[in-house]
């Protein structure tokens, strides 16, 4: 909850686009127009993110969510996709799973003080919304590697959520599979409160996007057998697999939801070699608001 002395006054939402700085006046001084700043979540100080408002907010207000792999990377996922944003006039937030608060953020897994990744997400939105009087509205989603993972298990929990998603090189997958537990599957697994019943998540448009170099099994894939026999070897095969599995579990629902596999020419595992060569960039904000 946004303390009384910070909220701000409602945005007169007008066609086309409407300018940030009455928000950014209207916060106490913690918005900046047109700079990534890192925030804290005042609800919970332990969990940060960065946030970008571009200078013009296209309507309707359309959030960006960008995750960052294991690496921890989000301060480059936002600088990098900013242009972007501000070019699309959409809000961009990249939350900061910190490894010592979120250590299983990919497979949305609780830490030990029981607070799950997914609803920090949600926690942030909700700050960002009410810092800028926006009214909700669906999340685009893109994450890389880890973020990946995190992002599309986000949208298996939250489908009325998001609007659509991008998948950049995840390292492993949860099937829609209920036959198998959780993580690997939608069955019931260790922790019946990450439990799937909403097929919904079907409905919302995907790509998953790889190098075509991606084919290492480095240190950070996971090479269990189980993995390796049901999803395949490499990062590049394993999302070939995961996008047809997840057309025909949507097809089997009367869904024509639409799914795509987009590769990297020339590209590895490696996001900033993704986003400099690779157009990642492009084919993200491309396939997430038909625009770059």
């Amino acid at each position: 909850m946004i303390p009384a002395s910070m909220a701000t006054k409602p945005l007169q939402l007008t066609q086309g686009s409407i300018s940030m700085a009455e928000a950014a006046s209207l916060s106490d001084g913690r918005l900046n127009i047109g700079r990534v700043r890192r925030m804290k979540l005042l609800q919970n100080p332990e969990v940060s993110y960065y946030l970008y408002l571009p200078s013009q907010l296209k309507q309707p207000a359309r959030f960006f969510v960008t995750v960052h792999g294991i690496s921890r990377n989000a301060r480059e996922h936002a600088k990098r996709f900013a242009n972007y944003a501000e070019q699309a006039g959409v809000i961009l937030i990249a939350p900061i799973f910190k490894r010592k608060v979120f250590p299983g953020y990919q497979r949305l897994s609780p830490n030990d003080s029981g607070q799950r990744p997914d609803i920090a997400l949600d926690q942030i939105v909700d700050e960002v919304r009410q810092l800028t009087s926006l009214p909700p509205s669906k999340l685009y989603l893109f994450g890389f590697s880890g973020g990946g993972q995190f992002v599309h298990r986000y949208l298996m929990q939250h489908p009325k959520s998001v609007a659509s998603a991008v998948i950049g090189a995840a390292g492993w997958y949860t099937f829609p599979d209920s036959a198998r537990a959780y993580p690997r599957g939608l069955g019931l697994g260790n922790d019946p409160t990450l439990l799937v019943t909403d097929r919904r998540f079907l409905q919302i448009p995907i790509n998953v996007v790889v190098g075509d170099q991606d084919t290492q099994r480095d240190s950070a894939l996971n090479k269990s057998r189980r993995i390796d026999r049901r999803q395949g070897k490499s990062r590049l095969e394993r999302g070939q697999r995961w996008i047809e599995a997840m057309r025909t579990a949507s097809r089997s629902l009367g869904y024509e939801t639409e799914y795509r596999f987009t590769l990297m020419p020339g590209i590895g595992h490696d996001f900033t070699d993704a986003m400099v060569n690779g157009a990642m960039g492009e084919i993200v904000f491309a396939r997430l608001f038909g625009e770059i």
